[in-house]
């Protein structure tokens, strides 16, 4: 059996989640019929999306550890910014609605609107 160095750990990882946004991206656009139904669809699509950006950043920090992927990411930089830039009201959202939201007596200070106001976030929850 081959060890992965952590590298190619993370590669893994970040193609993994990779391809879970991409199956999200091709699925959204036949969950926009109107309804309760499609409502409900679409925040569970958003919840998926906010949990694995959340963790597609997390793993883009673990990589830029690695000196190759550093010059590799001061390259593609430009093309990831928008996302870099919504890596404060992801966390957030992620770490105080999609993760923990089953645990008992939670005090929600901001609810999951206000963050998408307050951070200028391009969606509605719902």
């Amino acid at each position: 059996m081959v060890k992965l160095t952590n590298f190619e750990t993370n590669a893994l990882r970040l193609i993994m989640v990779s391809l879970r946004l991409m199956s999200v991206y091709h699925e959204f656009p036949k969950n926009m019929q109107k309804g309760d139904d499609a409502i409900l669809a679409r925040s569970n699509l958003r919840d998926f999306c906010v949990e694995q950006l959340h963790n597609w950043i997390k793993i883009r920090k673990d990589m830029r550890k690695d000196p190759k992927f550093k010059k590799l990411d001061d390259l593609i930089t430009p093309l990831i910014q928008p996302i870099l830039d919504k890596k404060k009201p992801l966390k957030k959202l992620r770490d105080n609605y999609v993760s923990h939201i089953q645990e008992e007596g939670r005090n929600f200070k901001d609810l999951p609107n206000d963050i998408v106001q307050k951070y200028k976030l391009p969606t509605n929850w719902a």
